[in-house]
């Protein structure tokens, strides 16, 4: 029911507060992997880690929305760089110094505001317009254009501090893990491509397009995480996580601006604030301190480790 009595949104934001936690969670055990030698124990926090970030935050991210509104919870996507501040200071003893506060500070700002003032309708797609998508011009730009930025991060972490300063290597980390598990365009089209099946034909689902949409789902989602894994071997999780969301963050909003064609929608006041808050997220981005060197760990951080 709707109405004055009607407390159900705090069941909905409780649920999203909940499933940033989880995600926040799982980013700081990936950095407290590496600080284990035991095998098993490195196996331990790593399956924790995967079932915090992809069973229990999407879980409760998506119950999150049948108490709330959309608008109400998007903001509190701000909420993942809260606590991995926080649970860095508890777990890994991190500091989180006055400077790296100003930066964590900006780009929460730039995601909020990129929550906020994004297209919030809900809109559905059959199976044959999801597949036109992807070859639409504008998309196949985007993906030349990712791919390119994607072969670039990845040279420049598999080389390492041989050849690059070490904030352009960490860059290159946090930038390769954001954009690829930023392309939630790919969930999105899996979730109504299922919707499709079960509704019409679940013979659907075994066909070429959705075994490939699956696939790349599950590949964008892995890889994105464990690039973020391997970075947080070098680099402290308050100085890169931030980092990772920024770029997890805009790549979210872009290519479900192409795909989608969201685009169409946007307003100029949209357009504005788009381009504050990307200023923001970089501005944050290049304010974050350099992280402190892991003694105990490969000091080399060169990228012969990815293999």
């Amino acid at each position: 029911q709707e109405g004055p009595s009607d407390y159900s949104w705090i069941i909905g934001v409780c649920l999203a507060t909940g499933a940033q936690l989880s995600g926040a969670l799982a980013k700081v055990l990936f950095k407290s992997y590496w600080q284990y030698k035991v095998r098993w124990k490195q196996l331990a926090i790593s399956a924790v880690s995967y079932v915090c970030i992809i069973i229990i935050n999407p879980v409760m991210g998506l119950s999150a929305y049948s108490f709330a509104a959309q608008s109400l919870l998007a903001p509190l996507s701000i909420l993942n760089l809260v606590w991995n501040a926080v649970l860095a200071s508890l777990i890994l003893k991190e500091k989180l110094s006055k400077a790296n506060m100003v930066a964590y500070l900006l780009i929460c700002s730039g995601c909020c505001m990129t929550s906020y003032f994004g297209i919030h309708e809900h809109k559905s797609f059959t199976y044959d317009e999801l597949m036109g998508l992807f070859l639409e011009p504008m998309f196949l730009i985007f993906l030349v254009v990712e791919v390119i930025v994607a072969i670039l991060g990845a040279n420049i972490a598999w080389v390492g501090e041989k050849q690059y300063p070490p904030w352009v290597v960490r860059i290159a980390y946090g930038c390769l893990g954001g954009m690829l598990g930023g392309n939630q365009f790919l969930s999105k089209s899996l979730s109504e491509m299922i919707s499709t099946a079960l509704k019409t034909d679940v013979a659907i689902i075994l066909r070429p397009g959705s075994l490939m949409l699956i696939a790349g789902t599950v590949f964008v989602l892995i890889s994105g995480l464990r690039m973020l894994q391997k970075g947080l071997k070098f680099y402290t999780a308050m100085s890169l996580v931030p980092i990772y969301q920024g770029f997890f963050t805009i790549t979210m909003v872009a290519s479900a601006l192409v795909f989608f064609k969201e685009y169409e929608q946007f307003t100029a006041n949209m357009a504005q604030a788009y381009t504050f808050a990307l200023l923001l997220i970089f501005g944050g981005i290049s304010q974050l301190q350099p992280p402190e060197a892991d003694v105990e760990m490969d000091t080399r951080k060169t990228g012969d480790h990815m293999a």
